[in-house]
């Protein structure tokens, strides 16, 4: 009797920790992502007249670099602070990281022994979305920037085309360039109510990786 009750209390000791594992969600894999050393991250001063050329052109001479995200770090810093009209008032804005577009921007390919590169960028506007009719002015003044804004970045990338890559032979090399932006969201309050919550996206940087294609007799 005594042998079947402590098989009975291993079996729901187990039982419950699965049950557990399955409850607590998995940790987020994006920590590990940023430190891969396929990514590698870069900041410049972009109104010092400064451009990225150098740096992602230096990350790039590692074979296992394959992403270099440049980022105008005049632009990702902001004061963000809150900001009232007759109607509403905006709090709590939120710096919620970096997006990368799906869209590309720029295309460029290349043989082996070239250097392949784009220079400087125009992406799109700024941008701000809310279920509330909230000015783009008074949102501007919250999250401490020009919402509807299209910015320049002095931003440029070049890379050297090489024989092989990981012990293939390449035939051609692709670099595209994505815009980044920074995300951010606020709370919008009518009287002591939150009644909404709106989001805005700067365009601080951009992200430029490359691919290779590779001979068929390899």
């Amino acid at each position: 009797m005594r042998r079947n009750a402590n098989r009975r209390q291993a079996l729901t000791l187990v039982l419950l920790a699965a049950l557990v594992a399955m409850l607590v969600p998995a940790r987020s894999t994006l920590a590990d992502e940023d430190k891969s050393p396929s990514t590698i991250q870069i900041a410049f001063d972009g109104s010092a007249g400064y451009n990225s050329v150098e740096d992602v052109r230096e990350a790039f001479r590692n074979p296992n670099v394959s992403r270099v995200v440049a980022l105008d770090k005049t632009l990702v810093y902001t004061m963000p602070a809150e900001a009232s009209s007759l109607l509403f008032t905006i709090k709590n804005v939120r710096e919620n990281g970096l997006l990368t577009s799906v869209n590309y921007h720029s295309i460029v390919d290349g043989q082996p022994w070239m250097a392949v590169g784009m220079s400087q960028f125009k992406g799109p506007k700024n941008s701000y979305s809310c279920d509330v009719p909230v000015s783009a002015d008074l949102v501007s003044a919250a999250v401490g920037f020009d919402v509807t804004a299209s910015e320049s970045l002095n931003v440029a990338a070049e890379a050297w085309v090489p024989q092989t890559a990981g012990e293939k032979t390449v035939s051609s090399m692709r670099l595209t360039s994505t815009p980044v932006y920074a995300y951010y969201s606020y709370d919008v309050y009518f009287g002591q109510n939150r009644i909404a919550t709106g989001t805005a996206k700067r365009l601080v940087g951009a992200c430029f990786q490359r691919g290779f294609a590779y001979r068929f007799d390899d």
